[in-house]
Order: C-alpha cells, then structure tokens, then sequence
C-alpha cells in the first residue's frame, strides 16, 4: 500500500471556511449530542420511522423541550434530517453513529479517558508533560495508574486499546511465527494479551514479557495455563540501564512505542536490539497517520495523538512511518519488511541490526 497524507479537501472560499471553523468552534457540543442521542434511544427510534417530535419524546420518554434542543443539534451534524412537515429521519451518518462499533469504541474512549483532560491540552503542550492526568490521579503517565484507574475509565481505555490491537493480532502473528522464533520477548506486554494468543499458536515458542508490576500481575493471571513457556519481569521499562533478555529470536513492541517520546523510543530500540540473537527481528506493530488509506482512520489518529499530549506522557503520539523509520535508523536498525492494512488500521515492521 503505497504512503498517503489521506488529507481533507481543502475548503474552497472564506465562507465555506467560516462554516468549517465555527463547527470545529462547538465540536464539543456535537459530539455530546450524538452521544447522548444513541444513548437516549432517539437514534434507533429514528431509524425505524420518520417521527415528529412529539413522538419521538413519547416513544423515549424525554421530555419535549430535550427532544426538540437535539434534534436541533443533531440536524447542525447531519445525523438526522427534518421534512417540511416536521417529520424527523436518520442519515447515513447517523446510521454509523448508531451501528458502527469502531465508532462506538473510539467514542466511549473520548468520552470517558479523554474529555476530562483535553481541557488542560494547552497547558499540556506548554509543559510537555500530561497536565490533564491530575483529573484522575497523581501519576507521571497514565501507565503507573492503569490498574488503579475508576472501572468505567479502566474499561473504556482497555476496550479501545483491544479492539484495535485484536483485529491486528492474527495476520501479524502470522508474519511472526513465519521466521520461527524460539524465544520472543514481548515488550509492554500489558496483560498479557499478544502473549497469550502467540504460545496458544506455536506450543514450541517461549515468551518473556516485561512491563509495569500492575499490568504484569495481570498478565501473569491471564496466560497461567502456559506458566511453562511464560516468564512474567515486572521493571521499569524506562530504566534504560537495565537490558531486555538477551539471545532473543524476536523482540516484539506493539502500540507500545507511540506511549514514549522519541528519545526514549531510540533507547528502546536499541535495547531490543542488543537482545537479538544472531538472525532474530524486532517487530514493531504501530498506527501511523501517513499509512491510511481511509481518511477516516487518519484523521481519526491524528486528533488521538493529543490524548497522549494531554494525559498519557506528555510528549508521545501515533507516530508517522516516516519518523518511526527514521528513529529505527538512529538506533542502528534497518527495516526488512512494511506490511500496511493489518487490523483497523495497523502497519508492522520487521527490523534488524544494520551491521547484521
């Protein structure tokens, strides 16, 4: 798949720019709308009958004067639309508000994780450092608190970062197990869950995986049943003192190098480099803006870099191909394969030593 900017078309006068700017001005309040319409049933009434609103608010149970103010809202977002004799339809939009369960994740995780804090994003950026955390604890990146995060924030942050990751795993494993490691170190390895797919996969591979001690309590539970071929490090994967394990087949990262800034990315690399045994590959599996071809999705991860920003790290995002490439090569690796359109939005990298 070749690179792509997967860009917007440019607006074509001032007016067309004013009405782009001031949507983009009360975003938030669209975005509540929509929310709160699938939420309160009026999306599914919708689609199933063109209604007035009278009878949208008998059939939800809201209140007129509710029905009427977002109905109104989500007309200005074009969810739905409204006949001259007041009869209220869904669109096609919001048809994928209602029935798309990408959007649904990616929803809940901006609503649950993100709304909180995108408000401190300014001084966030001032700082590079995630201002915006203070709302939910007193960590220095979100990843210290992950496990002790309320269960509706925790739930959404892991559905989000599940079922994209998931929908990714099966054809990368495949590329994986295609260079038959014995040995794979998976770095970040949350709880365990690339783990747990790849020893199911291949009885003959062993895995170390090494994260935080919260998430490696966790990990530890979730691949129990192959305790035998399964080693769990808890460490501070940004004490670059310490080395991965060495004599390694393959040192696996995914969506794990968009939580770090670029520094802290190269060390990384080149620690997982220096654990390879002679002919092992690092994988790196990320979600790269320049890499879509659906604008959707590229638009989608650049505005989701500022989660990261605001309340993750302070200074990472989902990195462009072209400055993960870039930052491979600082850490004295070259890439042997691109493979772009794995899961909803995935590439994978296949990296080995320069000198090698």
């Amino acid at each position: 798949m070749p690179l792509t900017s997967a860009a917007p078309t440019p607006v074509s006068g001032l007016r067309e720019a004013r009405t782009l700017a001031h949507a983009q001005a009360m975003a938030p309040f669209l975005f509540q709308a929509a929310r709160a319409a699938k939420h309160l049933g009026v999306l599914q009434i919708l689609r199933k009958t063109s209604l007035n609103a009278q009878a949208v608010a008998q059939a939800t149970g809201l209140p007129l004067t509710s029905v009427e103010v977002l109905l109104d809202a989500c007309l200005a977002g074009q969810l739905v639309t409204e006949t001259t004799a007041g009869l209220w339809s869904l669109t096609t939009v919001g048809e994928v508000w209602l029935l798309d369960p990408h959007l649904a994740i990616d929803v809940e995780f901006t609503h649950a994780v993100c709304w909180p804090g995108l408000a401190d994003l300014g001084e966030a950026l001032r700082q590079a450092k995630p201002a915006g955390l203070a709302k939910f604890g007193p960590w220095p990146t979100i990843y210290q608190g992950l496990a002790q995060l309320p269960p509706a924030i925790r739930h959404a942050w892991f559905a989000y970062d599940h079922f994209h990751s998931d929908s990714a795993f099966p054809p990368a494993i495949a590329r994986v197990l295609g260079c038959r490691p014995r040995n794979l170190v998976d770095v970040g390895g949350n709880t365990g869950r690339f783990s747990r797919r790849i020893l199911a996969q291949d009885p003959d591979v062993r895995v170390t995986l090494l994260d935080l001690p919260g998430q490696v309590l966790e990990a530890r539970e979730n691949i129990a049943e192959y305790a035998d071929r399964v080693t769990c490090l808890a460490l501070d994967l940004l004490d670059h003192s310490i080395p991965f394990p060495a004599g390694s087949d393959a040192v696996w990262l995914s969506q794990f190098l968009d939580c770090f800034g670029p520094d802290d990315v190269i060390a990384l690399l080149r620690r997982a480099r220096a654990a390879l045994a002679p002919g092992g590959s690092v994988w790196v599996m990320e979600v790269c803006p320049d890499r879509q071809s659906e604008p959707a999705a590229a638009t989608s991860l650049r505005l989701a870099s500022l989660y990261f920003v605001a309340q993750a790290n302070g200074v990472s995002r989902f990195y462009r191909s072209t400055t993960l490439l870039a930052l491979a090569e600082q850490a004295g690796l070259i890439v042997r394969e691109q493979h772009d359109g794995l899961g909803t939005a995935h590439t994978l990298f296949r990296f080995q030593p320069q000198n090698g």
